[in-house]
């Protein structure tokens, strides 16, 4: 991979705003239902390092986009981008994968419903808008969404169960589907960039 398909890699990973802002919106609104409805300490505890995680994703993304919008970045600079990025992800995905293991044994079944729908968007989230970053991507996507999985499995219900069961089946096809996609997406910047090189070598000549 040249330095400029890495650089538009990353450039991309900071150019989904609004999904961000929905999913953190739905854990702050989801979550504080099920803070208040068990009163459990180490769900607040989880909540409130979710809203930080999301805080300094926000302030992250808005601190890039602006700098993006100056000089060209080089590798190094993208490098350190990524890695702000990729602190902030899997810090929101612990704190969701540990809120989300232990509300879905201690919640009401309407806030079960809740927790699942709140995780599986996440993971629908993580492939449509971190897909160009997959180091960041698989691993926060499992981080996230696994420990809801596990505790469903080991629970005695047999509905926790199969859901545990059915999150681990989406979640292999969510990677296999991510890393395909990746291939696509760097293939098509490495593609866009070629024609813009041959554009601008060519416009000279055309000119004549």
């Amino acid at each position: 991979m040249t330095a400029d398909i890495y650089v538009d890699l990353v450039k991309a990973l900071y150019s989904s705003v609004i999904p961000l802002v929905i999913a953190g919106i739905a854990f702050a609104l989801i979550g504080l239902d099920a803070v208040v409805e068990t009163r459990d300490r180490l769900l607040g505890a989880l909540w409130l390092c979710g809203i930080f995680a999301v805080t300094m994703r926000l302030m992250v993304v808005a601190m890039f986009r602006r700098r993006a919008e100056g000089t060209p970045l080089d590798p190094a600079e993208a490098g350190r981008a990524e890695r702000r990025y990729a602190a902030c992800f899997f810090l929101f995905a612990l704190a969701l994968g540990g809120f989300a293991a232990r509300a879905i044994l201690m919640g009401s079944a309407d806030a079960k419903l809740s927790i699942v729908a709140l995780v599986f968007g996440y993971g629908a989230g993580v492939a449509s808008s971190v897909n160009c970053r997959p180091w960041i991507a698989i691993p926060g996507m499992m981080i996230g969404m696994l420990p809801m999985a596990v505790t469903g499995c080991i629970a005695n219900a047999g509905a926790h169960f199969a859901l545990g069961l059915f999150t681990v089946v989406f979640m292999g096809a969510a990677v296999e589907a991510h890393l395909r996609h990746y291939r696509q997406l760097a293939k098509s910047v490495a593609m866009s960039q070629a024609i813009a090189r041959w554009e601008a070598k060519a416009r000279p000549l055309i000119s004549l």
